[in-house]
């Protein structure tokens, strides 16, 4: 109760959409001022060194940021001070059952990491997407592994959620590997049963969710071998567990 008393004006005008802004600009390099500060470091002593030097970028961005409402709620001496005593020491205690301020205001850091992934998507052409180092892929995945990071230290997570999001990430990765890039050469190439009998009648690259599930499951040594022979052994490394992550993705039973 105390918490929310002492920090009454930080949990209303908007701050807390103000401060996912503010993350989000800071981890995507948006203002030049914030490149030598440390605002998103696990160092809480050196992140309060960044926030009580650093107040002027810190004002900086939010003017361009955020409501002038909540500018005005912040410019305030004594709401900055508790802003950075919320964001710089960690609670603890029986008090601490991660409903305090601290908690769910670094939850907002991996938020604004949650919705840059779900912005990128959109952002991406999946389909003309042909090279493991392609730039926009990279940061995508780096975006993905900081967000992990960020939800695996956090308390504000559930285990359900974290399963979720690694699924996810698990997936969006294979599109950096050779594994992925084969699969695109064999769409070109279209590989039969008539060079490959072990395949059947199956289109091996049907794009269907039973085909899927059967090339993984029932045709999974199969598809191994055509891989192996379009694409070399490269294309096959880890192959056991790629077939898991795309049957878990498409959920085959």
């Amino acid at each position: 109760m105390r918490d929310a008393c002492d920090h009454l004006e930080l949990m209303t005008g908007n701050v807390q959409p103000c401060l996912k802004k503010f993350y989000s600009a800071v981890y995507h390099e948006k203002y030049n001022c914030t490149s030598d500060k440390y605002y998103l470091t696990e160092d809480l002593p050196k992140r309060r060194e960044s926030y009580t030097l650093g107040r002027f970028c810190f004002f900086e961005v939010i003017e361009k940021e955020c409501s002038a409402e909540t500018v005005k709620i912040l410019s305030s001496n004594f709401n900055y001070d508790n802003l950075i005593n919320v964001l710089t020491t960690l609670p603890g205690g029986l008090q601490d059952n991660c409903n305090r301020l601290y908690h769910s205001f670094n939850k907002l850091q991996c938020e604004s990491l949650e919705e840059a992934i779900a912005e990128k998507e959109k952002e991406i052409d999946w389909v003309d997407t042909t090279q493991t180092n392609d730039t926009d892929l990279v940061q995508f995945l780096q975006m993905f592994k900081d967000a992990e990071k960020c939800i695996a230290k956090s308390c504000s997570y559930n285990d359900i959620h974290r399963l979720i999001f690694k699924s996810k990430k698990d997936w969006f990765e294979l599109y950096s590997t050779e594994f992925f890039m084969c699969k695109r050469k064999m769409m070109l190439d279209k590989p039969s049963a008539q060079k490959f009998p072990c395949l059947g009648d199956h289109n091996i690259v049907g794009s269907k969710k039973d085909e899927t599930c059967e090339r993984y499951s029932k045709l999974k040594d199969c598809t191994k071998k055509v891989m192996e022979d379009v694409c070399g052994k490269k294309a096959i490394e880890d192959y056991d567990k790629t077939a898991d992550i795309i049957k878990k993705h498409f959920d085959c039973k």
